[in-house]
């Protein structure tokens, strides 16, 4: 992405971060590149930033994120979780997404204070919920889910039809979700989005700032997300580096970084 760099270092974005900042990436390798195309736009890979994760843990300064992923990442406990709903820490991230030279953050907008306090705080306990942390990446996983992503290709029409007719075609929580349709999803359950937006089928690059823009219909009233601000990658290393080709562990011999 081109553009104004709004901080230098990604340390300098950590000291003003806020749970529910919505992250952008994109990624030079090849498997980014054919994402960024399916969807149409210039991301492959997003993901949430929640703070003061997990409960009960003494050092809650850091800075988390919430995404859905194909990957295989130290989790925010120490572990490795693979292909699900996961939170990791924004290092783990800015490492496992070293294609992405800068990444791009949109803050979420009230126009009341106590409104964005609630969404943030319903953030939070998506986050804090076992069982979403335990949702499959669709890829692999879930035919229908994967099938309500393929029919945004479609124009408005067909999708009314989709929805309609099939039973499997609806607005409830996915069994799983890939990145995109993750985010959508907590933005919709935080009151961001509207609650019959179709967040299954969401590209990254549908939260952008391209195709989402502050006034658009999608957003509850006197809510909207930010201009589109960007950050260094401190980790970033092009594709073919040496140090990348020793390979990323991924899920299910996934290749690339998963959206």
């Amino acid at each position: 992405r081109e553009g104004p760099v709004t901080w230098e270092t990604l340390d300098e974005y950590k000291k003003v971060a806020d749970t529910g900042d919505v992250l952008l990436f994109s990624a030079d390798d090849t498997v980014s590149k054919m994402i960024r195309m399916a969807g149409g736009g210039p991301f492959q890979h997003v993901a949430v930033v929640v703070k003061g994760q997990p409960e009960g843990e003494e050092d809650n300064k850091k800075i988390r994120v919430l995404h859905s992923t194909s990957m295989t990442m130290t989790v925010s406990d120490g572990g490795k979780k693979s292909g699900q709903v996961m939170i990791v820490d924004l290092d783990e991230l800015a490492e496992a997404e070293h294609g992405t030279k800068f990444f791009v953050v949109r803050k979420i907008k009230a126009d009341k204070d106590s409104t964005l306090a609630t969404i943030q705080e319903k953030l939070l306990e998506i986050a804090n919920d076992e069982d979403t942390l335990d949702k499959l990446y669709s890829l692999g996983n879930s035919v229908p889910d994967i099938m309500r992503i393929i029919a945004g290709f479609n124009p408005p029409d067909v999708k009314n039809f989709l929805k309609n007719k099939l039973p499997w075609f609806s607005n409830d929580e996915n069994s799983t979700y890939v990145c995109s349709t993750f985010v959508a999803y907590a933005l919709v359950k935080a009151g961001v989005l509207k609650d019959d937006t179709q967040f299954q089928q969401y590209f990254p690059s549908d939260l952008g700032e391209e195709k989402l823009k502050e006034g658009d219909e999608r957003f509850v009233d006197g809510v909207w997300l930010s201009e589109e601000f960007r950050v260094p990658n401190p980790l970033y290393r092009p594709e073919g580096d040496p140090v990348q080709e020793e390979g990323e562990e991924l899920a299910d011999g996934a290749e690339g970084n998963g959206g």
